[in-house]
């Protein structure tokens, strides 16, 4: 059986090659490849190994794969754009905002953030921060934020935004939330300390996998729950 696993940035196809039950391992004919698609790209294929030489692999013969596109749309945000809010120490710095934190009025809100629908989204935030404690390289330390999605403070998360190793480097992290249909807003503060320097916040539906029989208690097993 093949199986498609979709990410938010894109999707992978496996090109398999279906050997026949009881016969020796063999290189197949073009007439037992089957090739599954999903949609037109003019992405590169990924060599696993030399096409005559494909792995084996619990019966299937895996050539490739190959990246494709997927009909997920990202948006993006810049952080310093002027549709955004900036109210107390917040401001703009270069390409990115810093000064977010420590104080419950120093803020960056992210505005007009488009929904097309209804639904569960996935925010992905480029950000910098190298605080260290004691003058100490060694002793890096992480930020933290709360973001709030249009007001709703049941909406709030506490999310972690470990050190990236210099205020040049630029991470990612990402959380999921629910959006409205139209315009939306994204706040960012931490009334107890700094924030990280924000660059960016990129928007996508959230690629949520809706087998009925996997084992939702424990999602780290993709086999059907005993009952």
């Amino acid at each position: 059986m093949l199986f498609i696993r979709r990410f938010l940035s894109g999707s992978f196809i496996l090109v398999e090659n279906i050997l026949p039950r009881k016969r020796p391992f063999h290189t197949p004919t073009t007439a037992q490849q089957r090739t599954a698609t999903h949609e037109n790209s003019n992405s590169a294929q990924i060599d696993l190994v030399p096409s005559d030489n494909a792995v084996l692999a619990g019966g299937v013969k895996i050539d490739y794969v190959q990246p494709v596109a997927t009909d997920s749309k990202v948006d993006s945000y810049e952080a310093e754009s002027s549709d955004n809010t900036l109210p107390g120490t917040a401001k703009v710095d270069g390409s990115a905002v810093s000064w977010v934190g420590a104080g419950e009025g120093n803020t960056l809100q992210f505005n007009k953030v488009n929904a097309s629908e209804d639904g569960d989204y996935t925010l992905t935030f480029a950000y910098a921060q190298n605080e260290v404690a004691d003058n100490n390289n060694f002793q890096t330390k992480s930020r933290w934020a709360d973001v709030t999605v249009n007001g709703d403070s049941a909406s709030t998360q506490h999310v972690v935004f470990t050190n990236t190793r210099s205020w040049k480097n630029y991470w990612t992290t990402s959380i999921r939330v629910t959006l409205k249909k139209g315009e939306n807003t994204v706040l960012l503060g931490n009334a107890n300390g700094y924030a990280p320097n924000f660059d960016s916040m990129a928007v996508a539906r959230t690629a949520v996998q809706t087998s009925p029989g996997l084992c939702r208690s424990r999602p780290w097993i993709s086999l059907p729950c005993r009952r």
